[in-house]
């Protein structure tokens, strides 16, 4: 089993669409801090390098899974329970006025990806290609 099945194929494009979202979600931010002048300069070059490197760090874990690497997927799969548990540790202690509908339909949406996500990383047929490679 050579080919990559398309359970792997189609997790490792979502997490890509993920990534690339949250890349213009911060060059969003970071432009509107910049021009409103709200945030110091010094706090936006550490956001800055702080963001570089962890969607370096995603996007070479992303990679490295789609060349078959084992300890990648591990790897994303244990992100991706620290993010959804600290995603629910947020929606429990944000305040009831703030739990719009916008937010916990975001918020579910966003676990739900990553559900999708792990589902299709450890499913059957991507098993079998980890295993292989």
């Amino acid at each position: 089993m050579d080919e990559k099945p398309r359970q792997l194929i189609l997790a490792i494009r979502v997490m890509w669409a993920l990534l690339g979202l949250g890349l213009l979600m911060f060059i969003s931010s970071f432009s509107l801090g910049l021009l409103s002048g709200a945030i110091p300069l010094k706090q936006l070059l550490l956001m800055a390098t702080v963001y570089c490197i962890t969607y370096g760090l995603f996007g070479y874990l992303i990679f490295s899974i789609s060349k078959g690497k084992n300890w990648a997927r591990i790897t994303i799969t244990i992100v991706a329970c620290i993010s959804v548990l600290l995603k629910a540790k947020f929606l429990y202690s944000m305040h009831p006025l703030h739990r719009t509908p916008s937010v916990l339909i975001v918020s579910l949406v966003f676990l739900a990806i990553i559900v999708m996500i792990l589902w299709l990383l450890f499913h059957r047929d991507s098993n079998a290609w980890f295993v292989r490679a």
